[in-house]
């Protein structure tokens, strides 16, 4: 199932993508932001009230070609897109890239072992510092 959840992600990034080039509209970080926030909130769904459970196969797919298949590939895509974003800094687009979606990741795993967190957190914690980074690299 997390394989099928991580090509249909893939899928929509590139749509999302593509969808910039044309007519020379530019994606920009909000966007980039926004995408990573739509995910939280769908593993929200998807975790219901077991977050444990979705943690425990979570671990279990990570390290397997599948998903890492899947990461590679969001990464190469996230990086196209940054570097078609405009900045005022240079910075490199894969490093931008890996360093988003590793926040993103961070942000999923504290938010997957703290069943105390309230309703909302996830999503406005990746929001928070998804763009509190893109700062740093805008």
């Amino acid at each position: 199932i997390l394989h099928e959840i991580a090509r249909s992600r893939v899928k929509r990034l590139k749509a999302i993508v593509t969808r910039f080039g044309e007519g020379g509209k530019k994606p920009t970080f909000r966007d980039v932001v926004a995408l990573f926030v739509e995910i939280a909130e769908e593993n929200v769904r998807i975790a219901g009230r077991s977050r444990r459970l979705l943690l425990n196969v979570w671990f279990q797919q990570a390290t397997r070609g599948s998903l890492m298949a899947s990461r590679d590939e969001a990464l190469i895509v996230l990086n196209e897109a940054i570097g078609r974003i405009r900045r005022r800094k240079p910075a490199d687009p894969q490093l931008a890239a890996e360093t988003l979606f590793a926040i993103f990741m961070a942000t999923m795993l504290e938010w997957l072992v703290r069943e105390d967190l309230p309703a909302g957190w996830l999503a406005k914690n990746v929001r928070g510092r998804l763009e509190l980074a893109v700062t740093g690299v805008s």
